[in-house]
């Protein structure tokens, strides 16, 4: 159809596959290698959602402390407002003993969410 209307040869994975919906429209969250591999990441992802919409979210006992004597913290983010900074290091350090689940990480490279 492409190929009659427009007279460019395009294949299914530049027309709508995976690579397109994680890169450019943000349709998916994520691209995985196999079936088994996106079964597992979803499995994940639920399990950190609540059971409903009234139902509190679920709480994972986090044994990290941050201490004062924990200086990288400091030196992680710049005086200057203006200089970048890797926000992933940041989560990494505070949140979850580590675990941070990112999802659209090939859309707005930009953004960081999880």
């Amino acid at each position: 159809v492409v190929k009659t209307v427009t007279n460019e040869t395009v294949t299914a994975e530049s027309l709508g596959g995976a690579s397109v919906h994680t890169t450019k429209s943000s349709i998916a969250d994520g691209a995985y290698d196999n079936d088994v591999e996106a079964l597992l990441q979803m499995r994940r992802l639920v399990d950190l959602l609540p059971a409903s919409n009234t139902a509190d979210i679920p709480e994972i006992e986090c044994y990290q402390s941050v201490t004062d004597h924990d200086l990288s913290l400091d030196r992680l983010i710049p005086d200057n407002a203006n200089k970048p900074y890797d926000i992933k290091e940041l989560i990494l350090k505070v949140a979850d003993e580590g675990d941070f689940f990112e999802i659209q990480q090939s859309f707005a490279k930009n953004i960081v969410t999880g």
